[in-house]
This record gives structure tokens, sequence and C-alpha cells, in this order.
């Protein structure tokens, strides 16, 4: 059987593959191009996004040292009142004549050194002019936007506050009465404790998110996402996974503050 000549396409039939082979080339560079610029833009805030985030970095630091030092005061104002409450217990022993009354007086000056040393603690701990263990509460910006403060609950400990005061131990049962109070009072300063510790890891989850997403803004700049080897789809995804991460982590970021940073990128 012959094969049949091959037959060359009309010229204009081939000038119109060619032209329809030119404009979806032309296409897909259209369609390249606001990628590539939509990431570029992305990367000429990331600068400044970071130096944002460095600075809520270093306010959330701030509260981070001054919740550390305010915890370590509450301890040892927890340390002053377990020794008070001993006290107490050794007064009403004394009455009771399991140890020896003639130190009653001592043990009453011992008391009321240690209710003084509590009220020393509670009015020197304090940050720029104001004291969580005078009741104050110490309010941090965490962002320039609204809603982005973050406020630190104070409780006043001193010994007044704490339903605490110097007795005339003339009896066992005002000892009893004394440790009493000495024992409510413990209470409450170790829910205190526990809510400053609460600020403490709240602090820490700001603090790490914070530096995660510094690594990340700075490993897009450091690997820059428009460079030869990465196709314009990875660098969209990229970034579409970047926007994403910050989007669904906002909580752990500065609240309102923040939020302008996301907008941006």
């Amino acid at each position: 059987m012959l094969n049949k000549p091959q037959v060359a396409k009309p010229t204009s039939e081939t000038a119109n593959a060619r032209k329809s082979n030119d404009v979806n080339g032309a296409d897909k560079a259209s369609q390249s191009r606001p990628i590539k610029d939509e990431v570029s833009l992305s990367s000429t805030n990331i600068l400044e996004k970071v130096s944002g985030i460095q600075s809520l970095l270093e306010n959330v630091e701030n509260i981070s040292r001054t919740l550390n030092m305010s915890i370590e005061s509450v301890d040892t104002v927890l340390n002053k009142l377990e020794e008070a409450g001993g006290t107490a217990v050794q007064i009403k022993k004394a009455f009771s004549g399991e140890v020896q009354q003639d130190n009653v007086a001592a043990l009453e000056e011992r008391f009321a050194a240690l209710l003084n040393d509590i009220d020393n603690l509670a009015q020197n701990t304090g940050f720029a002019g104001e004291n969580l263990l005078n009741g104050d509460n110490l309010v941090f910006e965490v962002g320039s936007g609204a809603g982005s403060k973050y406020v630190v609950e104070g409780f006043k400990l001193s010994s007044d506050a704490l339903n605490l005061r110097p007795e005339q131990f003339s009896s066992a049962s005002v000892a009893d009465s004394a440790y009493a109070s000495v024992t409510q009072a413990v209470d409450e300063v170790r829910v205190f404790r526990a809510q400053l510790v609460g600020d403490v890891n709240e602090m820490n989850t700001r603090k790490a998110f914070s530096e995660s997403t510094i690594e990340v803004l700075i490993s897009s700049i450091q690997n820059p996402v428009e460079q030869e080897s990465v196709s314009d789809e990875g660098a969209a995804l990229l970034a579409l996974q970047t926007k994403q991460m910050l989007q669904n982590s906002e909580a752990s970021l500065a609240g309102e503050g923040q939020k302008s940073l996301l907008d941006q990128f």
C-alpha cells in the first residue's frame, strides 16, 4: 500500500497555531507575574513585620520579668506566713502547757516581726511605680491597635489586707484564732500566685510564637521565594502557608495589635 504523501499545512493555519501558542504563553506569563508581584510585595514588608513583632516581644519579656520578680516576692510572703502560722501554734502550745509559757513574749514579738516583713515586701515590690503586691494592676502595651493591652491584676498582700495583725496573745484561743487567720491568708496568697503563674505561661506562649514567627519571616528573606529554582506555584504556596500559619495562630499573638501585621501579609 502506498503511503499518503504529507500535505503541508497552509501558511495561515501554521500562523494561527503559532499565534495560539503565543497567546497561551502570554496568558501563563500574565498569570505568573501577579504571583511573583504578590510574593515580592510581601518580601519588601518582611523587615517591617519583624521589627513590629520584636517590639511586641520586648514588651512580653518585660511582663515576664515583672511577673517572675513578683512570684519570687509572693513565695517569700508565703514562707513568712507559714512561719507565722507555726509561731501561733507554738504560742497555743505554751498556753496549753506543752511548752514553757515563758516563751510567749518572744514568740509574740516574732509573730509581729513576720507581719512587718510581709508589709515591707508588699510595699517594695514594684515596677514603673506600680506594685502588683499592693493591689495595683499593671497594663502593658502589646500592640498598636485597640484592645492590644495586657492587664496583670494585682492583689493586696499587706498584713492588714490579709486580716492579720500583731496580737496580744493572752490565751490559747487567741493563738488558735491567729493561726486560722494565717491559714486563710495562705490560701488567698496561693490563689494569687497561681494567677501570676498563669500569666507567665501566657507570656511564654506569646514569646515562643513570636520568636517562631520571626524565624519564619527571616528565613523567607534568606531563602527568597522568587528564586529561579522555585516555581511560581511553589512561591505562591509558601506565601499562602505562611499567611495561614499566622492567621490560625493569631490568638497567640497580641490580639488586635498584631492583626495589622496579618493584614499586611
